[in-house]
């Protein structure tokens, strides 16, 4: 047995021991003890009782999605699948959606998951922007205009983004939501590849079917002045930069600024993806229970979910097959691209996160070959020393960063891929 494992199995064993015992020791207690001290104990005692079953439930739950692994689907991936892009282009949502939409009074909701929106006119757009081509310290891009008059279905709310570049934290956004299939392109920002999923305001959306209040469209100033788009205020970023260096500016770099801090004690973030649809009943479930195993097994010092090794030395393994744009790949096991990765968990500075777990031992397209992206730091244009790849249909999940609804595109080492050809050739060598 592997030892993250045992780990597991250890804190699950033992939250099941003091549960059955918490629950004997209370039906001892409610039949001996005198006077107010039995419903004292019994209060305890069930308390005690009941947070022992929670953790022996996510003990469960973790020790199910290890064993899981390369076999079969994680299992929060699974159980969420109905939110996905191909589920939502179709018209299809899920039954908690359905229910939400049922029961919650038209005049009191925003825009949820599936609802399907026009995108408002550019003129309509223009006039809700100020000076820096922004709503709310959120710019509208270039590469959206494109799809002004054109009906999508929402397929995130935006209630919050995960400050990478500077704080790490996470910050609240309000009045936005992601479009099923639009990112953008990086045509107006210097061929960016990072393939950012667009956030729009809900000022620039006009829902279709008229059920929905849309609360910030009384920002629409029909008398105000457009913004031109190609200002270049709405292209470059106003830091500090060398002589002939371009600076951009686009809503990654500016999300910090259209956004505000949020406590990590206040649950109203984990709440509000499940109210808005981003994530199933069920998803959240698991992750919930997921969570708490992890914070049990800090208090204890036991290995957290998911598991990730690392090689403990500051040199790793760099030698890979090239895979070109459209191979078939097959995601390698933890345990092989941990031996890729030094002290940092890195490899040449690319961290495995802790979400890409949920991919390995998957088969998959290669998207693209990532050259150069923008730093949300300061707007410069980064060139890749070594490319990376993304991956059809693999993004972050956002159930590590408390429902975080951003998806970005996942970058993966040419290391931690095996293309599906090399492996058909191995079993027909072993085959012989």
């Amino acid at each position: 047995m592997k030892l993250h494992h045992r780990s597991y199995l250890k804190t699950t064993s033992l939250a099941a021991l003091v549960m059955l015992g918490a629950f004997a020791m209370t039906l001892l207690a409610m039949h001996g003890l005198p006077g107010l001290i039995r419903p004292l104990a019994a209060t305890v005692g069930w308390l005690v009782a009941l947070v022992a079953g929670a953790v022996t439930a996510a003990g469960l739950v973790v020790l199910w999605r290890d064993r899981a692994g390369n076999d079969r689907d994680d299992l929060f991936l699974r159980l969420n699948r109905s939110c996905s892009e191909e589920r939502l282009a179709r018209g299809e949502v899920g039954l908690l959606a359905r229910f939400l939409r049922a029961v919650w009074p038209v005049g009191w909701r925003r825009l949820r998951v599936g609802d399907e929106v026009e995108v408002r006119s550019l003129a309509e757009i223009q006039r809700t922007l100020d000076g820096n081509a922004a709503l709310d310290g959120l710019p509208f891009q270039p590469e959206m205009a494109a799809y002004c008059g054109g009906r999508f279905r929402v397929y995130r709310r935006i209630d919050k983004i995960h400050d990478y570049g500077r704080s790490g934290m996470m910050r609240r956004i309000k009045d936005a939501v992601s479009l099923v299939g639009l990112r953008c392109d990086g045509a107006a920002h210097g061929s960016c590849e990072a393939r950012c999923y667009l956030i729009w305001k809900d000022a620039w959306l006009r829902p279709v079917s008229g059920s929905v209040d849309v609360r910030g469209t009384s920002q629409v100033n029909a008398g105000a002045p457009a913004v031109k788009l190609s200002d270049s205020r709405s292209l470059e970023s106003s830091s500090p930069a060398a002589p002939g260096e371009k600076r951009f500016r686009c809503q990654f770099t500016e999300l910090a600024a259209a956004s505000a801090p949020i406590r990590a004690w206040d649950i109203r973030q984990d709440l509000r993806p499940l109210v808005a649809g981003n994530v199933t009943l069920f998803a959240f479930g698991v992750a919930v229970l997921t969570r708490l195993f992890n914070q049990v097994q800090r208090l204890r010092h036991g290995v957290t979910f998911p598991w990730v090794a690392v090689s403990g030395g500051s040199s790793v393994s760099t030698a890979a097959t090239p895979v070109a744009a459209g191979a078939r790949v097959k995601v390698r096991g933890v345990e092989e691209i941990a031996m890729t990765l030094d002290v940092r968990g890195r490899n040449r500075g690319l961290w495995f996160d802790l979400d890409m777990p949920k991919f390995c031992g998957r088969t998959y397209d290669v998207a693209e070959r990532i050259e150069r992206l923008i730093d949300s730091r300061t707007g410069r244009m980064l060139h890749m020393k070594s490319p990376c790849l993304t991956l059809s249909g693999v993004a972050a999940s956002g159930e590590m960063l408390r429902f975080c609804p951003q998806h970005e595109q996942i970058l993966w080492r040419e290391v931690w891929l095996r293309p599906v050809e090399l492996d058909v050739q191995t079993k027909r060598t072993l085959v012989s």
